[in-house]
């Protein structure tokens, strides 16, 4: 594998009365560090011959050196060799980039054999990065075909031993059935702009908190040596946090996975009973309960969450009224426990942008009536489609999160992204499309509101 590695270029010009030798390298043309250097180009260039200066003409060296990007050790060393130079002698210097081809990545800690094709880094055409592709040699949250709630749990336990103060996590709410709701923090909480992003409102829908957590891996991972379109991404993150709430419906997830035998409570596991007669009887299906289980999107009541938000709910005419697989928008805006969760959460601050992950399509939605935040919620969308390549919508959503928060008296810019090609709940195959296709998003994201 080509090692990324910066080439610095220093001149050192200054200006002659009369002809004279240019200013030589560090001394002894010694190596600017030893085992660390990724890739030497010269050990700091020869000396050579310069012509006879007339007054007022500059001459100077140029020195080319590589090295590792982003090591202490290497910065320090650099410092005590060219410490002269840049003090006495006005060196000046120019840091170049130079990409590498990665492994083809089919989700965090997993890659094919790498290829010398070359190619972009990352899916983020155009911009500067050193970090999406990365292979993380132990990840913590690794691709299954059913990431189920108890599992993201254990991961975010593991996810905060490793990363420490880097990670914040909070219980937001409860559902039904007894499942704790996630938000997972990265970033300063003093940072002036905050993006929220959920998924797995539909219970089927559950590669998105795979993909979620996958995306807070990498971003935990990169913090502390990442660069985005010539950011630090420490320095991103003091500008900018980022709220994760990867599984808003854990029992709707829980009885797609699992089916009957995933539901803890009595009076949970006789309303899906109910439901399923009710779909029966209304000749939504015809299929025996575990195999109509596993298309679950609603909670545990048989409510569509994320047709529950006040949003033109009251608009929303629709065929289901009563607890079902789907589409059935409750008695009430946030009548269920999982959408007054999300919404006192997105009631505690203004924030800059909301992303809303379903599945599937591969295209982003940004529009509804009476939208408050059209514009940024266009910008948005046609940010996020540089990264992943998916198509813009402008189809008005009522009932959703999205929709709330285009309409509500905090209005932000925000969009839903649906993600996959193939029908929930997806094989694990999909993963790997879904995963390169979007594992810059957040960082995207973070950039659009930074410089909006």
């Amino acid at each position: 594998m080509k090692k990324l590695s910066a080439i610095v270029l220093a001149m050192c010009l200054m200006t002659a009365c009369s002809g004279g030798d240019a200013a030589p390298g560090p001394s002894s043309g010694e190596p600017m560090s030893g085992e660390s250097l990724s890739s030497q180009t010269s050990s700091g260039a020869e000396e050579e011959e310069t012509p006879s200066g007339q007054p007022g003409q500059q001459v100077g060296n140029i020195y080319l050196y590589g090295e590792l990007h982003g090591v202490k050790a290497i910065y320090d060393r650099e410092l005590e060799l060219w410490k002269d130079h840049y003090e006495k002698e006005q060196t000046r210097h120019l840091f170049l980039e130079l990409p590498y081809t990665p492994p083809k990545e089919i989700g965090p800690g997993i890659h094919e054999e790498e290829t010398e094709e070359p190619g972009i880094i990352g899916d983020v055409t155009g911009v500067p990065n050193d970090f999406l592709d990365i292979v993380l040699t132990d990840p913590i949250v690794r691709p299954v075909d059913r990431y189920t709630h108890e599992q993201m749990v254990t991961d975010i336990q593991s996810l905060q031993n490793r990363y420490g103060d880097k990670i914040q996590v909070n219980v937001i709410g409860w559902s039904h059935d007894g499942r704790a709701i996630y938000e997972i923090i990265i970033g300063s909480m003093e940072a002036p702009k905050h993006v929220l992003l959920q998924g797995a409102i539909h219970g089927r829908e559950y590669m998105t908190p795979l993909l979620m957590m996958s995306q807070v891996e990498l971003a935990l991972a990169s913090y502390d040596m990442g660069h985005y379109n010539n950011m630090a991404l420490s320095d991103m993150f003091q500008q900018t946090a980022l709220h994760f709430v990867p599984m808003t419906n854990p029992d709707g997830v829980a009885i797609s996975q699992y089916g009957m035998a995933a539901i803890r409570s009595d009076f949970v596991r006789q309303e899906v009973l109910a439901s399923y007669a009710r779909d029966v009887e209304a000749g939504k299906t015809t299929a025996p309960l575990e195999e109509y289980l596993p298309y679950w999107k609603s909670n545990g009541m048989g409510v569509d969450l994320n047709h529950n938000f006040p949003a033109h709910w009251e608009e929303m005419l629709l065929p289901t009224v009563a607890g079902s697989y789907a589409n059935y928008k409750g008695t009430a805006p946030l009548s269920e426990p999982e959408t007054q969760a999300l919404a006192a959460l997105s009631s505690q601050r203004n924030w800059a942008a909301t992303i809303s992950y379903h599945s599937m399509g591969n295209i982003i939605y940004w529009d509804t009536d009476s939208n408050q935040s059209a514009e940024g919620s266009l910008a948005l969308a046609q940010q996020i489609s540089q990264v992943t390549g998916y198509g813009v919508n402008n189809s008005k959503g009522k009932g959703g999160y999205k929709d709330w928060m285009q309409v509500n008296g905090q209005a932000a810019p925000s969009v839903t992204v649906e993600v996959g090609s193939v029908a929930c709940p997806m094989p694990l195959s999909e993963f790997e499309s879904v995963w390169n296709q979007n594992k810059g998003v957040w960082v995207s994201v973070m950039d659009f509101v930074i410089h909006r």
